[in-house]
């Protein structure tokens, strides 16, 4: 792949005609380009972006981002299922256990949007409606799923709905809600 002004371009090759072509990627629009060698490729393809951003602009036209950050999957009913069972138990929506197990793979950190509760528990914080907390125990009400999660200091089962943690943990997740909730203006 290469990549020119945010979008990216494939390459592919011919080899009865012994020729480089590719696309830009991730796009509505087709927009291909071709050359006899990798220089020329390279070129080939970064006129092709300056091109189809100057067209855009000359049809007042908003350019294709390359992702919209949507896209459909086919998992399998089993995975589906699965995936369905966890949100339930983590009281958050299937797309929301869906972008967590993707930037677990991909290992990126989405911490200004998840907050660990416990070994077994993420929270999406944008689905946070309110937090009332006490000295001991946190109430959360969510959109989705649950109506809300106690978090509490000390021992005990967690649920999925009710969870125990110890008291530097507790402060942890009160702090990180509030700073996440202040940066959201909410």
């Amino acid at each position: 792949m290469m990549k020119h002004k945010g979008y990216l371009g494939s390459v592919e090759f011919d080899l009865n005609q012994q020729l480089l072509h590719g696309k830009i990627e991730a796009v509505n629009d087709l927009v291909t380009y071709e050359a006899k060698d990798i220089a020329g490729l390279k070129a080939a393809f970064e006129e092709a972006v300056d091109d189809y951003l100057a067209t855009c602009e000359e049809q007042g036209k908003a350019p294709d981002k390359s992702m919209n950050g949507s896209f459909n999957i086919r998992i399998g009913e089993e995975l589906h299922k699965k995936a369905c069972l966890r949100s339930l138990e983590k009281g958050c929506s299937i797309n929301d256990v869906i972008k967590q197990s993707v930037a677990y793979y991909l290992g990126d950190n989405v911490k200004s949007e998840q907050l660990k509760i416990s070994d077994d528990y993420l929270l999406n914080m944008a689905t946070i409606n309110t937090v009332e907390t006490g000295s001991d125990a946190m109430r959360i009400s969510m959109t989705g799923g649950y109506e809300f999660i106690w978090v509490y200091i000390g021992t005990g089962v967690s649920d999925g709905q009710h969870i125990y943690v110890e008291v530097n943990e507790f402060h942890r997740i009160k702090r990180q809600i509030g700073e996440y909730l202040d940066r959201k203006g909410r």
